[in-house]
C-alpha cells in the first residue's frame, strides 16, 4: 500500500454528527477529528512526504514485509506489523440480478448525457454499462440495490443520494471510476447511507481498477477485496476503503 504526499488520514463518528463539527484536534492545517485513522496491508506499506496518519500503520505479518518512512510524515498511533494476514470475505452478488427489471424502465446500458439531470426510484437495477456524462446530475433514492459491470462518472458530476427512506448499495464487477471533481452526496453526511462494494470478473487488468479521481468527494463504505484502489490528489473520502 502507498500513501501518496500530502494525504490525510482521519477518523470520525457519524451518529455524532458532521466529520467537521468533530475536527476539534490541533488547529488550521494540523486540525483533525480523531486517532482511528488506520492504515494497513498484508505487504510492504509507503508512507511518501508530508503524510498525516491519525491513526496506526500496520504493514503485513511477513518478515520482509515493511514500512517506509518519507520525510515530514506523522504517525499518531503504533507502527508495527500484523500478526496474521488479514483475509476479506467474497463479495455475494444478489441471485438472478442480470434479470432484474430495471425502475422506470431505465437501459441497461444507460448513459446521462452531459447537463443532464436524472431520478432512480427505489428498487433494484442492473446495469452493463452506468455512465454519467460531465456535469449531469442523478438523484438515485433508497432503498436500492444497483448491480453494474462498467461504472463511470465523468468530471464534474454530482450523485445525490437520498437515503431517507433505506440506505443505497452498489455493487461492480468491473471498473469502477469516479472522475475529477464529482461528488457522492449524502444529505446526511454519513457513509452507512451507501455501500459500494466491487468484485473485478478478473484479479488483473482494466477490470481490477477502482479510481477516484482529484477532488473527488465521497461519503461511503467502499469494499474491493480483488481491486487496485486509486484515490487521487485531493480527493475526500468519508467512511472507509
Amino acid at each position: 500500500m502507498r500513501t501518496s504526499s500530502n494525504a490525510i488520514t482521519d477518523s470520525y463518528d457519524s451518529d455524532l454528527g458532521t466529520y467537521l463539527s468533530q475536527r476539534v484536534n490541533g488547529n488550521g492545517s494540523n486540525a483533525y477529528a480523531a486517532s482511528n485513522g488506520d492504515v494497513g496491508s498484508n505487504d510492504d506499506v509507503v508512507l511518501d512526504s508530508n503524510v498525516k496518519v491519525h491513526g496506526d500503520v500496520m504493514a503485513g505479518p511477513s518478515l520482509g514485509d515493511t514500512i517506509t518512512i518519507d520525510s515530514n510524515v506523522t504517525v499518531d498511533g503504533v507502527k508495527g506489523n500484523l500478526p496474521a494476514e488479514e483475509t476479506f470475505p467474497p463479495i455475494v452478488f444478489p441471485p438472478g440480478y442480470t434479470g432484474w427489471s430495471n425502475p422506470g424502465a431505465k437501459p441497461q446500458a444507460y448513459r446521462l448525457g452531459s447537463n443532464g439531470s436524472d431520478v432512480f426510484a427505489p428498487g433494484n437495477y442492473y446495469f452493463t454499462q452506468w455512465h454519467v456524462d460531465s456535469n449531469a446530475v442523478l438523484t438515485v433514492r433508497g432503498p436500492a440495490t444497483i448491480v453494474t459491470d462498467n461504472l463511470n462518472f465523468n468530471s464534474n458530476t454530482v450523485i445525490n443520494i437520498d437515503a431517507s427512506g433505506g440506505p443505497v448499495e452498489i455493487l461492480s464487477t468491473g471498473p469502477f471510476h469516479i472522475d475529477s471533481n464529482s461528488a457522492f452526496n449524502t444529505a446526511s453526511q454519513r457513509a452507512t447511507d451507501l455501500s459500494i462494494k466491487i468484485e473485478p470478473k478478473t484479479s488483473s487488468g482494466p477490470g481490477s481498477m477502482v479510481r477516484f479521481d482529484s477532488n473527488s468527494a465521497l461519503y461511503a463504505n467502499v469494499y474491493a477485496p480483488n481491486a487496485h484502489v486509486d484515490v487521487d490528489s485531493n480527493a475526500q473520502l468519508y467512511g472507509a476503503v
